[in-house]
């Protein structure tokens, strides 16, 4: 596969979680008109109203407004019992309900279509869309890309370090500048994990003097590295290496705002840090599931170590 195949195949994992069920745009075909027509029988009341019932919850688990209308015009039907007759009466209910859905459904599935317009998708794309394994893969191998960036706007050789580069990272899910909103997005995949397309990575590189550190915001649907900074300082200056949690204030792209996150933070005596948040205990109420698990403990467990070593 070619990167830019990779690339339509992440936009496609991603936007897929946006878009409406493929259940609701298959509903028109599945419930056409003219299946409607040879199922409805005003002398089997209990069928029709199964059939146009299988299609009310597509609908009603689009906006809950709908319930309203169901129960609204099955009243009217029923009370039309007493001069219509117990079939006819109902068949005007259950119709103009599902006359009123239909023309929903094709609303949305409009609209849909706009939005596959608007970020260069097709439905095969999304319907091909990369499984979860394959896209935690991608991920992995393109962080990995960040090491010789780091060193490379560090100013340093890799001969120089006292080990490999370390990787923290976290989810970026709120408005950042130089990202855009439209590819903020996080989802739940199939098997219950939530991911995101854009993270904020941190590259801590020891040398035998000072801690280097290199952090961007990596932005996973077009595999760019943005908003980039490097700091250095030397090992005496650090006061403290740690993951906390406390209180957040980030803005969301729907208005709402990340009150909690745990962060990654190393500290120095001056006053300034190095930050990075990690995870946050919203994210299940917001997506509907949690992250895949870090390994970042083990992470600030070896700076500890060379810090001990460095200072003795």
């Amino acid at each position: 596969m070619t990167m830019t195949d990779r690339r339509i195949a992440v936009r496609s994992y991603f936007f897929s979680g946006q878009k409406v069920s493929n259940d609701v745009f298959t509903a028109v075909i599945t419930y056409r008109y003219s299946d409607l027509q040879r199922k409805l029988n005003p002398n089997l009341p209990v069928t029709t109203l199964v059939y146009v019932w299988n299609l009310y919850p597509v609908v009603a688990g689009l906006e809950k407004n709908w319930k309203r209308q169901f129960h609204k015009w099955t009243i009217i039907g029923i009370l039309l019992i007493p001069l219509l007759g117990v079939g006819l009466g109902i068949l005007i209910g259950v119709w103009f309900q599902y006359s009123v859905a239909v023309a929903r459904l094709k609303q949305l599935q409009s609209g849909y279509a706009e939005q596959l317009s608007r970020v260069g998708l097709t439905e095969v794309q999304i319907k091909n869309k990369p499984i979860d394994l394959q896209v935690d893969q991608w991920l992995q191998e393109e962080l990995k890309a960040v090491f010789p960036l780091a060193l490379s706007k560090l100013g340093l050789e890799r001969e120089e370090l006292l080990r490999e580069p370390l990787l923290i990272y976290g989810p970026l899910f709120w408005r950042t500048p130089g990202v855009s909103e439209a590819d903020i997005v996080g989802i739940k995949g199939d098997d219950g994990i939530v991911r995101f397309s854009c993270y904020s990575v941190v590259v801590i590189c020891l040398s035998d003097t000072r801690v280097n550190s290199y952090k961007a915001n990596f932005n996973f649907i077009r595999n760019t590295f943005l908003g980039e900074s490097t700091v250095e300082y030397v090992y005496r200056d650090i006061v403290s290496v740690s993951t906390e949690d406390r209180a957040s204030n980030y803005d969301l792209p729907d208005g709402q705002i990340l009150r909690h996150a745990q962060f990654f933070r190393l500290a120095v005596a001056s006053g300034d840090s190095i930050e990075v948040a990690l995870n946050s205990p919203e994210i299940r109420d917001l997506f509907g599931g949690d992250p895949a698990p870090t390994n970042h403990e083990r992470t600030v467990q070896v700076i500890r170590e060379m810090l001990r070593e460095k200072k003795g």
